[in-house]
């Protein structure tokens, strides 16, 4: 691992604890012609993102995006508690010949709580798209599919057969992002060459088998984490993925800095890489709230203005 590089076993020496023993863990670029895109990242993932916090989403529509069109707004009761809702909105953007589906963050402290329960209490779920996911994500996500939004989604995609399918979100919606591109993907909804997914702040959200069947179906799939950012460090990986750990899927975008214009970033070509984010400590709230020097909150409230 200390040369990011893998080779045939007994072939090559390595210290102890510096190799691999399953052939995912190896370093693996982005598929030629799918690279990160950092423009888009800031110019499209960023704003769509923000929009998901406002209860207007159409304002960073037409502020952000050059007048793409809101479809529609889901909010739906996510958990146990009487008043925490998830939320969701789909949208159509003729200029940049994309369908659009973005999900919200977490919206309360006590979400937060109840999201760090359920990894710790309830079994994970087997997904559909391959592997299992934790319990409270899959119960999200799931209440905002079958809602409507697979429905708008169809319904968009009859009406744009060539468009691509572009997937975000923050915290938890990262999460269900990373949900969504995947099954779009695994019903044959879209094709793995039509789909971009961006994410910030993404918690872990499945086992390894999932972070393989991720990997295996998206092509453009990348996790942007800012700095210190504790979220995308919950829930807990296990060392050396003992008990059927948490597992992040491929590819962390980690901006050590500011994000402010000109930031540098590492891009880690290993699932769950312990060369980027990991090996810092993770304890900020600050950073998990703002993403490329934009308070996301105040943002998307603000009409991406």
């Amino acid at each position: 691992m200390a040369q990011n590089t893998c080779a045939v076993p007994f072939t090559t020496f390595c210290p102890w604890g510096q190799y691999v023993t399953d052939p995912y863990e190896c370093p693996d670029p982005p598929r030629n012609g799918y690279e990160f895109d950092e423009t888009f990242a800031k110019t499209k993932a960023l704003p769509l993102m923000a929009a998901a916090y406002s209860t207007n989403p159409q304002a960073c529509l037409t502020n952000a995006l050059g007048g793409a069109q809101l479809k529609r707004q889901l909010n739906v009761h996510c958990d146990s508690s009487a008043t925490d809702t998830c939320s969701g909105f789909t949208a159509v953007s003729t200029s940049d010949q994309a369908i659009i589906v973005s999900f919200r963050g977490t919206s309360a402290q006590w979400q937060l709580v109840l999201e760090g329960a359920d990894s710790i209490f309830k079994a994970k779920q087997p997904f559909v798209a391959g592997g299992s996911v934790d319990a409270y994500f899959y119960s999200a996500f799931y209440a905002l599919w079958n809602a409507g939004m697979k429905d708008d989604l169809l319904t968009l995609k009859a009406a744009h057969p060539s468009y691509q399918l572009w997937v975000t979100g923050h915290s938890l919606g990262g999460a269900m992002a990373s949900l969504c591109a995947a099954v779009a993907i695994k019903l044959n909804m879209w094709t793995a060459n039509q789909v971009r997914m961006v994410t910030f702040g993404q918690p872990r959200t499945g086992d390894t088998e999932y972070a393989k069947a991720h990997d295996s179906l998206l092509y453009y799939g990348y996790r942007v984490v800012h700095a210190h950012d504790i979220v995308p460090h919950i829930p807990t990986k296990i060392i050396g993925n003992l008990f059927d750990s948490f597992y992040h899927h491929r590819y962390e975008v980690w901006y050590d800095n500011p994000m402010t214009a000109g930031s540098s970033y590492q891009l880690c070509t290993r699932p769950d890489d312990d060369s980027c984010s990991n090996a810092q400590d993770h304890t900020s709230i600050s950073d998990h709230l703002n993403y490329y020097d934009t308070d996301i909150y105040s943002y998307g409230i603000a009409g991406c203005q």
